[in-house]
């Protein structure tokens, strides 16, 4: 059976995901008033958090207050809510995107992962940037400058590397999901949940021959990027770069100051 066209299939999942978690509340509160021991929060920490920031984003979910923060953003997957200088995603089922990024956690392309909650919540840095869509949006409207760097292509090439050489072929990396940082203009994959782990062969063939032996460009990845990567990116790599060899001129021989 389709769903009718008016319907929003994120709304009814965070709908869903709110009445899990009123009904995960009111069962803890059952079993208190029984005097029965509540299920126990489980907090995995992957790296340092200051420990009353992550006290307060428990205490949110425990008590069913993180729809009180801001809402940064909600996918197929979950729903994403801004503290300080967190994003904490709340999964609509146990999906497996904080495992993936907690093993991508190496490479500079991907958020800080901090704290994992109960497998289906984690917390995770806040891009301080705009997503692609978001980008070419404000640009198009001449209402931000071109912050973006002019090596953007060659740095998201090298996230897909990063992103093969630790075993996953990257996919859904459409507009919403890959942002532009605001102070460096570098790549950064916020949404790995649909990213698949590679085969035992390509593993081996990565370890024993390097990265270089597989064609990454003919995966997921890059194919699902390869529209906005060639045409929206690409234009304002272009602009970018001939807005700083301007600037270069300028300052090599002082033009700003010339009399005409």
């Amino acid at each position: 059976m389709q769903t009718p066209k008016n319907w929003n299939t994120n709304e009814i999942k965070l709908d869903v995901q709110r009445f899990k978690m009123d009904l995960e509340n009111a069962v803890k509160r059952e079993l208190i008033k029984k005097n029965e021991p509540a299920p126990k929060t489980d907090v995995r920490i992957v790296n340092p958090i200051d420990s009353e920031d992550l006290n307060y984003i428990v205490s949110l979910i425990e008590n069913n207050e993180i729809w009180n923060l801001e809402l940064l953003g909600k996918g197929a997957c979950g729903s994403v809510y801004s503290y300080k200088n967190y994003a904490i995603k709340i999964l609509f089922n146990q999906e497996k995107d904080a495992e993936i990024m907690e093993k991508l956690q190496s490479s500079k392309y991907v958020p800080t992962l901090y704290a994992v909650i109960n497998d289906n919540s984690f917390i995770m840095s806040k891009v301080d940037g705009l997503t692609v869509k978001k980008y070419d949006m404000l640009r198009k409207k001449d209402e931000i400058e071109n912050f973006i760097h002019p090596a953007f292509k060659d740095m998201f090439n090298e996230a897909l590397d990063d992103f093969v050489t630790l075993g996953f072929q990257p996919y859904d990396l459409h507009t919403d999901n890959v942002m532009i940082d605001r102070s460096t203009g570098t790549p950064v994959v916020i949404d790995v949940g649909f990213f698949t782990e590679l085969t035992d062969y390509t593993k081996m063939k990565i370890k024993e021959d390097g990265i270089n032996s597989v064609d990454i460009y003919s995966i997921g990845g890059y194919c699902s990027a390869k529209g906005w990567i060639e045409g929206t990116v690409e234009k304002y790599t272009l602009l970018r770069n001939l807005q700083l060899e301007s600037e270069k001129i300028l300052n090599k021989y002082d033009l700003s100051k010339a009399i005409i």
